[in-house]
Formats: structure tokens, sequence, C-alpha cells
């Protein structure tokens, strides 16, 4: 016969609460508009619960769960609810985190919290929720070893909260600000042993990400993501995204070069095919994946995608504008030379920029410097018939094999939208030395290969005029 001894009884506890603590998988799951995968928004009129890019670095690839909560009195929420849980055991989570980021707020109780509904006995009723707010996980609420302090909650940046070993109170009437006691999980699960999740409905999950009330201030703005539950070791991690991006935001140059960029819209969730539409405040711009812009004033454009099954989503991305033209008749280039800012002919720009000067005035925050400015310069044309309008749309060049340089010459019928791109040969985008608003005319320019392999590449010309779209793609051979 075997007699425990308390030391030995100890070390079997400790080897039980390392086991139901140890996280056996873990499984990525992606939440989007399109395949909400068993969450629920429930939230009142008008919605506050959307899905975004970002903000910042989003903790899992680029997106989150974003929650809006101005106040419309008690019990306003915008609430998302996970229905997948229902009966499962508090004794049995191994795992609960999950990452917020606070954009606007007026104090530390502004942040989405956590609300599990309970049924303590077993009934089949909820008898109460417990809530786990991050305000409470530091400071003054947190007495003794039994509570970690997991820090005060801070603005525009992303923090994670381990609620499952966290403080938490039983709601809606005993908020520690009044009074309530601030719990363990486990402290709750002794006193409660056949305690479980229990959802109110089959589309009301009883586990709710909550944001707003009558606690919280005007305007709140904030981001959840990664939200990891975990039951007897097996951890699913609900990763919120859009599912598609319109791109970073982009600077321009108005007045030097191209004021022209190109936007690429990309879906990476829902059912293909895909439907594109670009468009900004006025009007719907193009139907395709990517779009050419020449914006001469600061334009935000919003990408709006359409799956096979309807569902649709937007983002937006911004193309800032460095308007940077000046003289009587705003044919002049300014630059900030040794801190002075200096209006000066194009000409004579590119000299400045290469001894340390930078495009624009010298009090605008975006410098375009010698370092950058070439992603502005566009090659060096020259219309060679401004005399007689050619009838059809031209692309050639030549020599065609070429050692360093060739020279590139197409025709516009019509004043157009053009861009020429050189791809290589696993269609990779290398160059693109023309992309812009052209009148009607003959266009040549050289095209340098200097510092491209040899090898074979294809060059395309778009070019949009009116209700006219022409393309055509070529071949060349660099050979050095």
């Amino acid at each position: 016969m075997i007699t425990k001894t308390p030391l030995l009884g100890k070390l079997f506890l400790l080897l039980a609460v390392f086991y139901s603590s140890t996280i056996i998988s873990q499984t990525i799951i992606t939440v989007t508009p399109c395949n909400m995968n068993g969450w629920v928004k429930e939230e009142p009129v008008p919605s506050r619960v959307y899905f975004v890019n970002g903000p910042s670095t989003a903790p899992l690839q680029r997106g989150s769960l974003q929650m809006s909560a101005p106040v419309f009195g008690a019990g306003k929420f915008a609430r998302l609810r996970n229905t997948q849980y229902s009966g499962t055991l508090l004794s049995s989570l191994t795992e609960l985190k999950y990452s917020t980021y606070v954009q606007q707020a007026e104090s530390n109780f502004d942040v989405p919290f956590v609300v599990l509904q309970i049924d303590n006995n077993g009934d089949g009723v909820v008898d109460n929720p417990i809530v786990f707010v991050p305000k409470f996980q530091s400071g003054n609420y947190i007495t003794g070893p039994q509570l970690p302090n997991q820090g005060a909650v801070a603005k525009n940046v992303w923090q994670t909260w381990d609620a499952l070993h966290g403080g938490w109170w039983t709601g809606p009437t005993n908020n520690p600000d009044q009074g309530g006691a601030v719990y363990k999980l486990s402290t709750y699960i002794s006193l409660h042993p056949l305690a479980r999740i229990l959802n109110t409905s089959s589309t009301i999950g009883g586990i709710r990400l909550n944001a707003g009330g009558p606690a919280f201030a005007n305007n709140f703005l904030g981001n959840a993501d990664a939200f990891i539950i975990g039951v007897n070791g097996n951890s699913k991690i609900f990763d919120f995204e859009l599912g598609i991006y319109a791109g970073q935001n982009q600077s321009i140059v108005y007045g030097y070069g191209s004021n022209c960029t190109t936007l690429s819209g990309n879906a990476y969730s829902g059912v293909a095919p895909f439907q594109y539409s670009w468009s900004n405040d006025l009007m719907v711009l193009s139907n395709t994946k990517d779009i050419i812009v020449c914006p001469t004033d600061t334009t935000t454009y919003t990408l709006t995608v359409t799956d096979v099954n309807g569902c649709v989503r937007t983002d937006q991305v911004t193309v800032f504008v460095n308007d940077v033209r000046c003289g009587n008749e705003m044919d002049k280039v300014m630059v900030c030379h040794n801190g002075q800012t200096i209006c000066i002919s194009p000409d004579a720009v590119h000299a400045h920029l290469n001894h340390g000067d930078y495009l624009g005035n010298c009090s605008n925050s975006t410098q375009i410097t010698s370092l950058n400015a070439k992603a502005f310069i566009t090659a060096k044309e020259t219309i060679q018939s401004d005399k007689s309008q050619p009838g059809e749309f031209k692309l050639s060049n030549y020599p065609n094999p070429f050692v360093n340089v060739t020279t590139i010459q197409y025709e516009l019928p019509l004043d157009c939208l053009v861009s020429i791109k050189v791809y290589d040969q696993s269609g990779r985008l290398v160059s693109m030395p023309v992309s812009g608003n052209k009148k009607a005319g003959l266009y040549s320019f050289s095209f340098n290969g200097n510092n491209l392999s040899a090898g074979l590449y294809s060059y395309r010309m778009e070019a949009t005029g009116g209700i006219k779209t022409f393309t055509k793609t070529n071949k060349i051979i660099i050979v050095h």
C-alpha cells in the first residue's frame, strides 16, 4: 500500500495544474464579413461593429474588429457574440485572451471588454454574467499576489489581456468602482464547480465582446483582434479580418514629373470570382482590380469588392498630393534649399535634389529628397508631332535586342491616360517609365536596361481616352 506524503500530493497537484494549462494545439480561424465562423453581431442601429484594416500593425495579418460606442443610454452596446461554446464548463477553459487597441477614449474604462453568460447549476438558465474589464487589471484593483498586474490601458498601442488568469466581477450591479469585488476565475469555479457558458438563444452566444454602455465616454473608438478561446488545451485563435485591401496610403508630387500612381486592390477572403470597383467622393472611376489615378489634390479612394455570393466589403486608401508648382504662371517648381523655399525652373530641379535639397515648401512635412525623387520622375519624353494628329495607336521600340538603351515610341490619336509597364518573364513588374495624362501625338523616350539582368522582357501600353481603351504588348531582349 502506497501512502501519499504531503509533498507527493503537492507534486501531483502541480502536475495537474501544469497539464490543465498546457496548450495542446492552436488553430487560427479567420473571421470576415463573408464568413463569421460562429460569431454574430448583436448591436443597436446604427451598426457600430466593423471589420477594418489596421490600425497600426494588427496582431494577426492586417485586420481587426473596430467598435464605436457613442453613449445612447443604458444597454446601448456594440457587441459581437460567439455561439460555439454553449455548455462549455468554465473549469475546462485553458486559455482566454484577446488584444485591444484604443483610438479615442476619455478614461481607461473605455476599452473592449469580455462578458460570459453563466449557468451556475446546470439547469439551463443563465444565473448571471461575469465580466472581464482591462481597467480592473492594474492599480488599486489588484490586491496581493493572487491576481497578475497586467498594466494600465494605453492609447494607440496594441495590448494583450489574459482573461483566464485576470480579475473578473459579477455584473451588472457589482462594478468594482461601486465596491464590487474583483476575483480570479478559479475562485468563481471553486464556488460554482458546475458553472458553464450558456447561449441565451441559438443566435445569441454566451461569449461576447462588448464596447459602450452608460459607463463609456462619448465617441469611443477601439479595436480588438486575436481572440483566443482554449478548451482542454485545444485553442482557437479568432483572427478578425476585413478580407480586402486597397493598399497603403501614397504620396505623389504635382508639378514635377508625373502626378499619377497605381492603386492595386486585393481580395483575400470570400468566394471568387470577385467584382472590383474604385470610386472617389464624386463618381465610380473603374471596375478593375488595379487603377491609375492622377489627383491634383489629396484624394481618398474607396475600393468595393463583391464576391460571388454577394458579400460586399469596402476599404479606403488616400493619395496625398504635394503641389510643388510656383511662379506667376505656375510653371516653376518649389524646392527647399538650405532651409529656404526657392522657385526654380524644372530643368534645375534634378541638380538640386542631387545636392540634398528636396521638393516642395520647406515647411512641408513630406520631404521628397534626391533619394526618393526618382519615384516621381518619368522618362524624359519628346513629342515628335504637334502639327498632324496621328490616326491610330502605335507602340514600338528600336533597337531590339539591345545592350543598354532602346528607344520606345508610341502614338496617340486622342488625349489619353497612358501607362507603359515593363515585366520580366515571371510577370513581375520591374519598371513603369510612363504613367499619366498625355495629349494626342507621337512620343518617344529612352529606356535604360542597365539595372536589369539579360533576358526576355515584355512592355505593355494601356491608353484610355473617352470610351476607347487600347492595349498592346511587345517583347524586348536585353543582352549585356
